[in-house]
């Protein structure tokens, strides 16, 4: 019963992680890049097969996608957004208490996503 439960926890998690990459996708690149990353990630054997196994490597990856969308500095300065800095830094402390080594994630992030500089 236990397991069931995880498993479901898991599955709900990875349906989190594919609308952040959908809503990352839209907002850096358009629509249609939005809609093939989405129908690439659902398609994709991989995530389909493993993404629901492990419950850590599952929230670590639902964590860095939803701080790099949250993530401030891909953002256009010129805009006002509702989200702010402590979004993208609780997101991502979270993913690195649940594992460490998601601060790499995050860093690349920071450094590679940077669309309006």
């Amino acid at each position: 019963m236990c397991r069931a439960k995880l498993h479901v926890s898991c599955n709900l998690h990875s349906t989190l992680g594919d609308l952040y990459l959908y809503k990352l996708s839209d907002f850096l690149y358009g629509d249609d890049v939005a809609s093939w990353s989405l129908f690439c990630q659902i398609a994709n054997w991989l995530m389909f097969f493993g993404m629901n196994r492990t419950f850590s490597n599952c929230l670590e990856t639902v964590l860095t996608v939803m701080g790099l969308y949250y993530w401030p500095c891909i953002r256009d300065p010129s805009k006002d957004y509702p989200v702010t800095r402590k979004w993208g830094l609780a997101i991502a402390a979270l993913a690195c208490a649940v594992r460490p080594v998601a601060a790499l994630g995050t860093s690349e992030g920071s450094i590679c996503f940077r669309p309006f500089e």
